[in-house]
Protein backbone atom coordinates (compact mmCIF):
# COMPACT_ATOMS: atom_id res chain seq x y z
CA UNK A 1 0.00 0.00 0.00
CA UNK A 2 1.29 3.32 -0.51
CA UNK A 3 0.61 5.57 1.94
CA UNK A 4 -0.33 8.86 -0.15
CA UNK A 5 -3.55 6.74 -1.28
CA UNK A 6 -4.68 6.63 1.84
CA UNK A 7 -3.47 10.34 2.43
CA UNK A 8 -5.57 11.45 -1.18
CA UNK A 9 -8.19 9.31 -0.18
CA UNK A 10 -8.80 10.51 3.38
CA UNK A 11 -8.73 14.43 2.59
CA UNK A 12 -10.71 14.22 -0.62
CA UNK A 13 -13.33 12.67 1.80
CA UNK A 14 -13.17 15.31 4.47
CA UNK A 15 -12.60 18.20 2.86
CA UNK A 16 -15.01 17.27 -0.57
CA UNK A 17 -12.65 19.16 -3.58
CA UNK A 18 -9.52 18.74 -4.85
CA UNK A 19 -8.56 22.18 -4.39
CA UNK A 20 -9.10 21.96 -0.55
CA UNK A 21 -7.74 18.45 0.00
CA UNK A 22 -4.60 19.51 -1.73
CA UNK A 23 -4.38 22.72 0.24
CA UNK A 24 -4.04 20.51 3.19
CA UNK A 25 -1.58 18.23 1.37
CA UNK A 26 0.32 21.37 0.66
CA UNK A 27 1.03 19.99 -3.00
CA UNK A 28 -0.55 21.77 -6.04
CA UNK A 29 -4.11 21.01 -7.18
CA UNK A 30 -3.11 19.33 -10.32
CA UNK A 31 -1.07 17.17 -8.86
CA UNK A 32 -3.76 15.45 -7.07
CA UNK A 33 -5.95 15.37 -9.67
CA UNK A 34 -3.15 13.13 -11.90
CA UNK A 35 -2.21 11.53 -8.88
CA UNK A 36 -6.05 10.30 -8.38
CA UNK A 37 -6.09 9.43 -11.98
CA UNK A 38 -3.13 7.27 -11.85
CA UNK A 39 -5.01 5.57 -8.69
CA UNK A 40 -7.80 4.57 -10.51
CA UNK A 41 -6.20 3.42 -13.02
CA UNK A 42 -3.84 1.13 -10.87
CA UNK A 43 -7.06 -0.02 -8.97
CA UNK A 44 -9.04 -0.66 -12.09
CA UNK A 45 -12.46 1.55 -10.76
CA UNK A 46 -13.84 5.05 -10.74
CA UNK A 47 -12.61 6.37 -7.22
CA UNK A 48 -14.56 10.03 -7.39
CA UNK A 49 -17.51 11.46 -8.18
CA UNK A 50 -16.45 14.63 -9.61
CA UNK A 51 -19.78 15.97 -10.53
CA UNK A 52 -21.42 16.06 -6.92
CA UNK A 53 -21.14 19.71 -5.03
CA UNK A 54 -19.51 18.65 -2.64
CA UNK A 55 -16.67 15.64 -4.59
CA UNK A 56 -17.86 12.19 -3.00
CA UNK A 57 -16.28 9.15 -3.18
CA UNK A 58 -17.52 6.44 -5.55
CA UNK A 59 -18.92 3.65 -3.70
CA UNK A 60 -15.39 1.68 -4.51
CA UNK A 61 -13.64 4.47 -3.35
CA UNK A 62 -15.03 4.25 0.02
CA UNK A 63 -14.67 0.92 0.94
CA UNK A 64 -10.89 0.99 -0.62
CA UNK A 65 -10.24 4.07 2.17
CA UNK A 66 -11.90 1.65 4.63
CA UNK A 67 -9.73 -1.18 3.28
CA UNK A 68 -6.38 0.77 3.60
CA UNK A 69 -6.67 2.27 6.89
CA UNK A 70 -7.07 -1.48 8.23
CA UNK A 71 -3.71 -1.78 6.16
CA UNK A 72 -2.18 1.33 8.04
CA UNK A 73 -3.59 0.68 11.54
CA UNK A 74 -2.05 -3.03 11.16
CA UNK A 75 1.14 -1.74 9.49
CA UNK A 76 1.45 0.54 12.45
CA UNK A 77 0.99 -1.60 15.24
CA UNK A 78 3.54 -4.30 13.43
CA UNK A 79 6.07 -1.08 13.55
CA UNK A 80 4.74 -0.56 17.40
CA UNK A 81 5.80 -4.14 18.47
CA UNK A 82 8.77 -4.18 17.16
CA UNK A 83 9.47 -0.73 19.27
CA UNK A 84 8.36 -1.86 22.27
CA UNK A 85 11.29 -4.18 22.56
CA UNK A 86 14.42 -1.60 21.41
CA UNK A 87 16.41 -0.49 24.06
CA UNK A 88 15.43 2.91 23.81
CA UNK A 89 11.34 3.02 23.43
CA UNK A 90 11.14 4.99 20.04
CA UNK A 91 8.08 5.50 17.93
CA UNK A 92 5.03 8.26 17.46
CA UNK A 93 2.17 8.68 19.35
CA UNK A 94 -0.80 9.90 17.40
CA UNK A 95 -2.95 12.50 19.49
CA UNK A 96 -6.88 13.35 18.43
CA UNK A 97 -7.81 16.80 20.35
CA UNK A 98 -7.96 20.43 19.22
CA UNK A 99 -5.20 22.68 20.54
CA UNK A 100 -6.94 24.60 23.56
CA UNK A 101 -7.48 20.53 24.70
CA UNK A 102 -3.75 19.89 23.69
CA UNK A 103 -2.30 23.20 25.82
CA UNK A 104 -4.34 23.34 28.59
CA UNK A 105 -4.76 19.51 29.51
CA UNK A 106 -1.57 17.96 28.14
CA UNK A 107 1.20 20.86 27.40
CA UNK A 108 3.31 20.06 30.75
CA UNK A 109 3.04 16.47 30.66
CA UNK A 110 3.99 16.53 27.17
CA UNK A 111 7.16 18.32 27.85
CA UNK A 112 8.11 16.14 30.73
CA UNK A 113 7.30 13.35 28.56
CA UNK A 114 9.90 13.86 25.86
CA UNK A 115 12.37 14.88 28.14
CA UNK A 116 12.13 10.85 29.39
CA UNK A 117 11.66 9.81 25.69
CA UNK A 118 13.96 11.75 23.74
CA UNK A 119 12.92 9.34 20.67
CA UNK A 120 9.66 9.30 20.68
CA UNK A 121 7.38 11.74 18.59
CA UNK A 122 4.05 12.85 19.98
CA UNK A 123 2.14 13.96 16.82
CA UNK A 124 -0.51 16.88 17.67
CA UNK A 125 -1.33 17.34 13.76
CA UNK A 126 -5.13 15.65 14.19
CA UNK A 127 -7.04 18.88 14.97
CA UNK A 128 -10.50 18.48 15.44
CA UNK A 129 -13.81 18.47 18.18
CA UNK A 130 -13.67 16.41 20.82
CA UNK A 131 -17.03 14.97 19.08
CA UNK A 132 -15.08 13.78 16.50
CA UNK A 133 -12.54 11.72 18.74
CA UNK A 134 -14.25 8.46 19.48
CA UNK A 135 -14.86 8.13 15.53
CA UNK A 136 -10.88 8.90 14.71
CA UNK A 137 -9.72 6.65 17.20
CA UNK A 138 -11.83 4.03 16.01
CA UNK A 139 -10.85 4.24 12.29
CA UNK A 140 -7.41 4.12 13.24
CA UNK A 141 -6.64 7.66 12.81
CA UNK A 142 -4.75 8.45 15.93
CA UNK A 143 -3.63 6.31 19.30
CA UNK A 144 -4.92 8.41 21.30
CA UNK A 145 -7.00 11.47 22.21
CA UNK A 146 -9.20 14.01 24.31
CA UNK A 147 -13.37 13.20 23.74
CA UNK A 148 -16.18 13.68 26.44
CA UNK A 149 -16.89 10.17 28.94
CA UNK A 150 -20.59 10.84 27.78
CA UNK A 151 -19.60 10.18 24.12
CA UNK A 152 -17.50 6.60 24.82
CA UNK A 153 -18.25 3.59 23.46
CA UNK A 154 -17.46 -0.37 24.51
CA UNK A 155 -14.95 -0.19 22.19
CA UNK A 156 -12.67 2.87 23.67
CA UNK A 157 -11.02 2.53 27.28
CA UNK A 158 -9.37 5.04 28.91
CA UNK A 159 -9.12 7.42 31.99
CA UNK A 160 -10.67 10.34 33.16
CA UNK A 161 -9.12 13.35 33.98
CA UNK A 162 -11.28 16.40 34.84
CA UNK A 163 -14.80 16.95 35.58
CA UNK A 164 -15.32 20.11 32.99
CA UNK A 165 -17.99 22.57 34.35
CA UNK A 166 -19.15 25.76 32.38
CA UNK A 167 -18.45 29.14 33.65
CA UNK A 168 -19.96 32.49 32.42
CA UNK A 169 -17.19 34.90 32.53
CA UNK A 170 -18.39 38.89 32.53
CA UNK A 171 -16.70 41.79 32.57
CA UNK A 172 -15.74 43.38 36.18
CA UNK A 173 -18.09 46.46 35.68
CA UNK A 174 -20.63 44.75 34.15
CA UNK A 175 -21.02 42.39 36.86
CA UNK A 176 -20.83 44.43 39.59
CA UNK A 177 -20.60 42.89 43.19
CA UNK A 178 -22.12 39.41 41.74
CA UNK A 179 -20.47 37.33 40.17
CA UNK A 180 -17.26 35.82 41.87
CA UNK A 181 -13.21 36.52 41.37
CA UNK A 182 -11.98 32.88 40.08
CA UNK A 183 -11.01 30.51 42.58
CA UNK A 184 -9.78 26.81 43.05
CA UNK A 185 -12.47 26.45 45.54
CA UNK A 186 -14.54 26.33 42.76
CA UNK A 187 -17.29 28.50 44.51
CA UNK A 188 -19.69 30.61 41.62
CA UNK A 189 -22.80 31.81 42.25
CA UNK A 190 -25.14 30.43 39.97
CA UNK A 191 -26.44 32.30 36.99
CA UNK A 192 -30.28 33.33 37.49
CA UNK A 193 -31.11 34.66 33.94
CA UNK A 194 -32.31 38.23 35.46
CA UNK A 195 -28.42 39.71 35.27
CA UNK A 196 -28.39 43.09 33.25
CA UNK A 197 -25.80 42.10 31.34
CA UNK A 198 -27.84 39.59 29.40
CA UNK A 199 -29.45 42.55 28.08
CA UNK A 200 -26.35 45.29 27.74
CA UNK A 201 -23.86 43.07 26.79
CA UNK A 202 -23.33 40.73 23.41
CA UNK A 203 -22.32 37.04 23.73
CA UNK A 204 -19.13 36.38 22.26
CA UNK A 205 -20.22 32.33 21.07
CA UNK A 206 -16.99 30.20 20.33
CA UNK A 207 -16.87 28.85 16.77
CA UNK A 208 -19.08 25.77 16.31
CA UNK A 209 -20.58 25.81 19.49
CA UNK A 210 -23.31 28.41 18.11
CA UNK A 211 -25.78 25.94 19.49
CA UNK A 212 -25.09 26.97 23.12
CA UNK A 213 -26.48 30.67 22.03
CA UNK A 214 -30.31 28.96 21.47
CA UNK A 215 -30.07 27.13 24.86
CA UNK A 216 -28.99 29.67 26.80
CA UNK A 217 -31.28 32.05 25.72
CA UNK A 218 -34.29 29.21 25.98
CA UNK A 219 -32.92 29.24 29.92
CA UNK A 220 -33.16 32.70 30.41
CA UNK A 221 -36.35 33.11 28.52
CA UNK A 222 -34.79 35.76 26.54
CA UNK A 223 -33.38 36.70 23.46
CA UNK A 224 -29.48 37.84 23.39
CA UNK A 225 -27.25 39.88 22.12
CA UNK A 226 -24.75 37.63 19.99
CA UNK A 227 -20.86 39.03 19.21
CA UNK A 228 -20.25 39.62 15.60
CA UNK A 229 -16.41 37.68 16.82
CA UNK A 230 -15.96 34.00 16.46
CA UNK A 231 -13.03 32.26 17.52
CA UNK A 232 -12.34 28.68 19.03
CA UNK A 233 -9.56 30.46 20.91
CA UNK A 234 -10.89 30.69 24.82
CA UNK A 235 -7.83 32.43 26.16
CA UNK A 236 -8.92 35.12 23.36
CA UNK A 237 -12.48 35.13 23.74
CA UNK A 238 -11.35 35.82 27.73
CA UNK A 239 -9.35 38.30 26.82
CA UNK A 240 -12.04 40.43 24.74
CA UNK A 241 -14.49 39.66 28.03
CA UNK A 242 -11.95 41.49 30.06
CA UNK A 243 -11.67 44.25 27.74
CA UNK A 244 -15.79 44.65 28.00
CA UNK A 245 -16.53 43.51 24.76
CA UNK A 246 -18.96 40.84 26.19
CA UNK A 247 -19.51 38.08 28.27
CA UNK A 248 -18.28 34.85 27.26
CA UNK A 249 -18.84 30.64 28.07
CA UNK A 250 -15.56 29.01 29.07
CA UNK A 251 -14.56 25.76 30.41
CA UNK A 252 -13.00 26.23 34.24
CA UNK A 253 -9.91 24.51 33.68
CA UNK A 254 -9.14 27.00 30.70
CA UNK A 255 -9.22 29.50 32.65
CA UNK A 256 -6.57 29.03 35.68
CA UNK A 257 -3.41 30.01 33.40
CA UNK A 258 -5.31 33.26 32.06
CA UNK A 259 -4.08 36.28 33.55
CA UNK A 260 -7.89 37.94 32.43
CA UNK A 261 -9.45 36.10 34.61
CA UNK A 262 -8.74 39.07 37.34
CA UNK A 263 -10.81 41.11 35.00
CA UNK A 264 -13.76 38.91 35.00
CA UNK A 265 -16.23 37.83 37.36
CA UNK A 266 -17.48 34.22 37.05
CA UNK A 267 -21.11 32.42 37.50
CA UNK A 268 -21.79 28.82 37.50
CA UNK A 269 -23.47 27.21 34.48
CA UNK A 270 -24.37 24.20 35.51
CA UNK A 271 -27.86 24.75 35.90
CA UNK A 272 -28.20 25.86 31.79
CA UNK A 273 -25.81 22.72 30.67
CA UNK A 274 -24.30 19.56 32.01
CA UNK A 275 -21.18 19.00 33.91
CA UNK A 276 -19.17 16.95 31.32
CA UNK A 277 -16.65 14.42 32.16
CA UNK A 278 -13.36 14.49 29.68
CA UNK A 279 -11.55 11.48 29.32
CA UNK A 280 -7.85 10.33 27.36
CA UNK A 281 -9.24 7.65 25.27
CA UNK A 282 -7.43 4.51 23.36
CA UNK A 283 -9.16 1.67 21.06
CA UNK A 284 -9.98 -1.22 23.56
CA UNK A 285 -9.31 -3.89 21.05
CA UNK A 286 -6.25 -3.91 18.72
CA UNK A 287 -2.44 -3.26 20.01
CA UNK A 288 -1.65 0.01 22.04
CA UNK A 289 1.73 0.23 21.56
CA UNK A 290 3.72 -0.24 25.32
CA UNK A 291 5.12 3.79 24.55
CA UNK A 292 1.82 4.91 24.35
CA UNK A 293 0.45 3.41 26.97
CA UNK A 294 3.12 5.04 29.14
CA UNK A 295 1.71 8.21 27.90
CA UNK A 296 -1.46 7.46 28.80
CA UNK A 297 -0.25 6.71 32.47
CA UNK A 298 1.88 10.06 32.87
CA UNK A 299 -0.97 12.46 31.77
CA UNK A 300 -3.39 10.14 34.24
CA UNK A 301 -0.89 10.51 37.05
CA UNK A 302 -0.01 14.39 36.35
CA UNK A 303 -4.18 15.09 36.42
CA UNK A 304 -4.44 13.09 39.76
CA UNK A 305 -1.66 15.29 40.91
CA UNK A 306 -3.08 18.61 39.55
CA UNK A 307 -6.48 17.90 40.99
CA UNK A 308 -4.87 17.63 44.46
CA UNK A 309 -2.82 20.40 44.20
CA UNK A 310 -5.26 22.76 42.75
CA UNK A 311 -8.59 21.48 42.52
CA UNK A 312 -8.94 19.53 46.21
CA UNK A 313 -12.90 19.31 45.78
CA UNK A 314 -12.72 17.94 42.74
CA UNK A 315 -11.75 14.52 42.61
CA UNK A 316 -10.81 12.37 38.94
CA UNK A 317 -11.87 8.92 38.46
CA UNK A 318 -10.49 6.20 36.45
CA UNK A 319 -12.40 4.56 33.85
CA UNK A 320 -11.00 0.61 32.87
Amino acid sequence: MKERDLISLENLARYGSFVSAAERMKVAQPYLSKYVREMEARYGAPLVNRTTKPLTLTAVGQGLLERLREIDVLTRRAVAFCQDHAEQPEGTIRLASNPNRTVSMLASVMGAFAVRYPKVIIDCTQNCQLEQVPGILLQGGADVGITFESLMTPDLNGYALAKERLLLAVPVAAAGNDGNVFNTDGFYPLLTGHESFLETLPLLVMYKHEERVAVLSQWANRPLKVSGIRTSAADFRLSLAAEGAGYTIVQEHLVAANAAKDLCRFYSLEGVFPVQTVVLAWPSKGYLSSIAARFCTAVKDHWQQRHRQHFPTTSARNSN
